[in-house]
């Protein structure tokens, strides 16, 4: 055990037994010491070393004994002399041979005691031609293993926006291991409520994690669907053995899912859809209009009746509903409120493989709880372009890694200290990405209606 001090136990005695040489008297020095801690944890390693020193003649056959009164296993036995042999049984080890006078005779038997309690070693001597015995113990008190200290946590992250019902959305479980020994026995468990529905859960997890390493974190993402309204609260927890603080060993998020109601926000085509060659996606603006008489948190659009895949898509969804029988409809958000009379313009998106318009208008516009900020301060990539496109948009260019995911933060003041994130993350399809702010829904506002604005970017885990 760290920090205890060193225990030196240690046996000597003296004994006469006659020799080989007739009428000869011989003098044997017998010293063992088991040098360990305070006490030994069960399976840790225990060594003994005994010395034997004889004073006068030649005796032809010595034979020590180390007898142990509790379970061990005896991993090896070594010794500095020459002739003679070792041997040993299940709680026996045992050595035979010539002791000439000086110098000692160092015999060392390592052990690794298999059960809590006390360990007695019993040595004994003797010389063949006579049958008496001396003996000596060495006590040790083995404990129970106590496993290494490790602090093991685990921590959730929940939808990035308010949730209508219906709603997919991404749930991640983080644990880490902050160390500073390994963590085993590691199971993860999740605990999801009546309402909400597991879509897709990570591959082949059982949550059993095995062992995680000093600063070890694994990721589980899942994506989930909200069935039903009101609030639901996701529960994980972490076990381990060795686990030193279980404060950290549970994590729960509440999801508060919001009914469909509508009627208070209108949707309709401001423009017609059409190419945009900057960065080869079809575009189209839709106005959004309060005519209710209450504000609203944030505007969620749903499109409707857009066939969901790979031949056309709305590049800038931030996730995907499933009202109605139309399937998986994507939606966008308006991360701000919209007082009551007031109108957004919201500029849609669209992957279209023949880059002809096609006809989307099936909108369903629904006013949501507020978005919040979505702050964050941690940027790590260098913007190395930046400029103003004659539409009066901003368009920021930074080196990436194909399929990686980066984040866009944006602010209007130089000091950065609330930046915003724009919406939705962008995935690089090649080494360079270039990002345009043309105002909502990716942002707050056109950057024309701002009089600075400012952009960091960041590299997603």
């Amino acid at each position: 055990m760290k920090g205890l001090s060193r225990l030196l136990v240690a046996l000597v005695f003296l004994v006469s037994l006659v020799a080989a040489r007739p009428g000869a008297r011989a003098q044997i020095f017998l010293e063992g010491f088991a040098t360990s801690h305070d006490s030994i944890a069960v399976n840790e390693t225990l060594t003994y070393t005994i010395f034997v020193t004889n004073a006068t003649v030649n005796l032809m056959e010595i034979r020590v004994t180390n007898t142990f009164l509790a379970p061990v296993t005896i991993l090896s036995l070594s010794n500095n002399y020459f002739g003679g042999f070792e041997t040993n049984t299940a709680n026996q080890a045992i050595f035979v041979f010539t002791l000439q006078p000086n110098p000692p005779a160092i015999l060392t038997v390592r052990v690794r005691p298999t059960a809590a309690g006390t360990l007695t070693n019993l040595i004994s001597i003797r010389e063949s031609l006579t049958a008496s015995i001396a003996s000596e113990e060495i006590t040790t008190p083995v404990t129970n293993a106590v496993p290494p200290e490790t602090d093991l946590g685990v921590s959730v992250a929940g939808p990035p926006f308010p949730v209508l019902i219906h709603d997919r959305f991404p749930f991640t479980v983080t644990v880490s291991n902050p160390g500073p020994n390994p963590a085993t026995n590691v199971v993860l468990s999740n605990s999801f409520p009546p309402g909400i529905r597991i879509i897709a859960a990570p591959t082949n997890f059982t949550g059993n994690l095995g062992t995680l390493s000093n600063g070890a974190v694994r990721s589980f993402s899942y994506l989930l669907e909200a069935t039903n309204a009101g609030s639901h609260t996701i529960v994980s927890s972490i076990t381990a053995i060795g686990d030193s603080n279980t404060n950290n060993n549970t994590a729960a998020t509440n999801i508060s899912v919001q009914a469909l109601v509508t009627g208070d926000l209108i949707a309709t085509n401001l423009t017609p859809m059409t190419f945009n060659p900057q960065h080869s996606l079809m575009e189209q603006t839709v106005r959004v209009v309060n005519v209710g008489e209450a504000t609203a948190g944030s505007v969620r659009l749903i499109v409707g009746g857009l066939p969901f895949d790979q031949t056309n898509w709305l590049y800038n969804a931030i996730g995907t509903n499933t009202l109605g029988t139309n399937g998986i409809n994507p939606f966008v958000i308006h991360a701000a409120p919209l007082d009551p009379g007031e109108s957004v313009d919201l500029r849609l998106e669209y992957v279209v493989r023949s880059r002809e318009a096609i006809d989307v208008s099936n909108y369903i516009a629904v006013a949501m709880a507020e978005a919040g900020l979505l702050t964050t301060t941690n940027f790590n990539i260098v913007i190395t372009t930046n400029r103003m496109l004659d539409s009066g948009a901003f368009l920021i260019e930074f080196a990436a890694t194909r399929g990686r995911s980066y984040t866009i933060l944006y602010s209007d003041d130089a000091s950065f200290s609330q930046p915003r994130i724009a919406l939705p993350p962008v995935v690089a399809q090649a080494d360079r990405v270039q990002w345009i702010d043309d105002g909502p829904p990716k942002t707050i506002s056109h950057p024309m209606t701002a009089t600075n604005r400012f952009y960091r970017v960041r590299l997603n885990p």
